[in-house]
């Protein structure tokens, strides 16, 4: 159970790294553009002409980066989580001749007895009142 338990808090860490990595480029991506008309060698994440279509393109790669980074960092801290729970939890006692234990009979549950009643409903007259 306890290699067990490290081997998850190993791939929680990566996946850690790969969450705070895909994060960074994501925020990279929307905060850094920057486009020059007259030294195109300075553009930096611009792909068309056009600033507006730029920002879409980015805006879609941010999105599409932190959606990658949060699905990381839920499933890093799931991991984190079970290891934590395999490496606290004690396994059960075998007995010592290591054949498994006989297993007690239990009694069955005695049966339920359920009696139901009900009251007659009242005559109506027909008068569109039920009697009281």
């Amino acid at each position: 159970m306890k290699k067990a338990a490290v081997g998850f808090w190993i791939l929680s860490a990566v996946l850690i790294v790969l969450s705070c990595l895909s994060f960074a480029k994501g925020f990279a991506l929307k905060n850094d553009y920057y486009r020059s008309e007259s030294y195109p060698s300075l553009n930096q994440y611009a792909y068309v002409g056009g600033d507006a279509y730029n920002y879409i393109i980015n805006g879609t790669y941010f999105t599409g980066y932190s959606t990658i980074g949060s699905a990381a960092a839920l499933g890093a801290v799931v991991l984190l989580c079970t290891g934590t729970i395999l490496f606290v939890r004690t396994p059960k006692a075998s007995s010592p001749c290591g054949c498994a234990p006989a297993r007690e009979e239990q009694p069955a549950p005695s049966a339920y007895s359920v009696t139901v009643s009900f009251d007659q409903p009242e005559q109506n007259d027909g008068g569109g009142t039920p009697a009281l």
